[in-house]
């Protein structure tokens, strides 16, 4: 499967700290860096879109249009 490393805020912990990592570094300010296994790029995007600019994608196999496409495809789904 995918894995992502990203680092998020740490006003944002919560949304990550319920998934198995592979790999967690936590900073001083608090924020934490938490490589991730991915089951699918839908839950990702989900993800990235609930934490909008406090996760950042660091490394992995991810289109860099994977926020703005996954909430796109939220918005289209409760405009109909």
């Amino acid at each position: 499967g995918l894995s992502v490393t990203v680092k998020v805020a740490p006003r944002s912990r919560f949304l990550v700290e319920s998934y198995p990592y592979q790999d967690r570094k936590e900073h001083r300010d608090g924020s934490l860096v938490v490589k991730l296994g991915v089951s699918s790029e839908h839950w990702l995007g989900r993800l990235l879109v609930r934490g909008g600019a406090d996760i950042e994608v660091l490394d992995g196999d991810v289109s860099k249009e994977l926020r703005a496409t996954t909430a796109r495809q939220i918005l289209a789904r409760y405009s109909r």
